[in-house]
């Protein structure tokens, strides 16, 4: 079972915003057989001593690597195939910002059956006339925009404040060719907790990517309200997207979200943010003009994979029915990894999940 900590009947109560709503290493074999088995130049190269940079940095575990080493039974990894498709549908795509609300009944399809049932209500209490049958007939949507209403399968995306979450949703959607401005998108800001309300993104009309206030200690309790009344109500709700920061792992309000979405049966998937700066700490500046740099960066990898198999196996996820596919990503580059990597796979998730690929 999944370690509660007792915070079953605490639920609903405050954990400062949302939640206020609401053990074996992987032996060197493991890294070496399933990650670095095909690369031949690290295999002629890995007992060479070497200080150049584009090789060194070739060497460090990423995240598409650690994708393929924490993938669990009944999942596999995505093809290349599958990825470039997921790729050039993002970039292809038509991005709308539907809507956003801080009130779960505004959203449009929920406001406008709470204004058809009112509707009906007035209408049974009225005399049987020609205006009565008239009104019983109107096709009017009380000035919703029918795109609007039209039902699509919905990716909510959470997490703790400070994530890492807007700066995913900008790689996730944002492009040249996008149709929204800059500032539509999400707002990358040093201030926790600035995503105050839901926020719609309708995607080529086929899903809405849903971002949500980030939760934690500079959240507010409104704030929580409306994301778990989205996630206790939304029957369009498809999956979620759990943001985890690498550096600080499982906390507790995560736990509590988690519990949350193991007892009403909600799939979500999890996805570490921020592995750049994990790898950072592992391995410093240093490492690379040393003349044993491809040894020290082996044995970095080593305790990276360590570092986040104990992260995983402590949240106690590995012993759920409906255990989650674990991604890694990283939004931004450092010495260590020079490009964003892992959105792809994240990309060909949502699309899956839609029943897109």
């Amino acid at each position: 079972m999944y370690n509660c900590r007792n915070i079953v009947s605490r639920r609903f109560k405050s954990i400062n915003y949302l939640t206020s709503s609401v053990p074996t290493n992987i032996t060197t074999n493991i890294y070496k057989n399933s990650l670095k088995s095909n690369s031949n130049e690290h295999e002629h190269g890995q007992r060479t001593i070497t200080t150049d940079l584009s090789y060194l940095q070739k060497q460090i575990i990423n995240p598409l690597e650690l994708n393929s080493v924490f993938l669990n039974d009944g999942y596999e990894n995505f093809t290349d195939q599958q990825r470039l498709f997921a790729s050039n549908f993002f970039t292809k795509s038509k991005i709308n910002l539907d809507w956003t609300l801080a009130d779960f009944n505004q959203i449009p399809d929920i406001k406008y059956k709470i204004l058809l049932t009112e509707r009906k209500e007035t209408i049974s209490n009225l005399p049987s006339n020609k205006y009565a049958e008239n009104l019983s007939r109107s096709k009017k949507t009380f000035g919703i925009k029918p795109e609007l209403l039209k039902e699509s399968p919905e990716i909510l995306i959470m997490g703790h404040t400070n994530v890492g979450k807007s700066s995913l949703i900008n790689t996730l959607l944002n492009k040249s060719s996008t149709s929204l401005r800059s500032d539509q998108l999400a707002y990358v800001s040093k201030q926790a907790g600035y995503t105050k309300t839901l926020n719609a993104f309708r995607i080529s009309n086929k899903f809405r990517f849903i971002d949500s206030p980030g939760y934690g200690k500079k959240g507010d309790p409104i704030q929580g309200k409306l994301v778990i009344d989205y996630i206790t109500n939304r029957h369009l709700l498809t999956k979620i997207l759990l943001l985890i920061d690498s550096n600080k792992g499982f906390q507790l309000p995560d736990e509590i979200i988690i519990n949350q979405l193991i007892n009403q049966g909600i799939p979500f998937d999890i996805v570490f943010t921020k592995v750049d700066e994990v790898l950072s700490s592992f391995i410093p500046k240093k490492y690379f003009k040393e003349l044993n740099a491809n040894t020290l960066i082996e044995e970095s990898n080593e305790k990276i994979l360590n570092y986040f198999n104990k992260l995983i196996d402590n949240s106690g996820l590995k012993n759920i029915s409906m255990i989650p596919r674990f991604m890694f990503n990283n939004a931004n580059s450092n010495r260590c990894i020079r490009k964003p990597l892992g959105i792809n796979d994240i990309r060909c998730n949502i699309l899956e999940s839609c029943r897109l690929l």
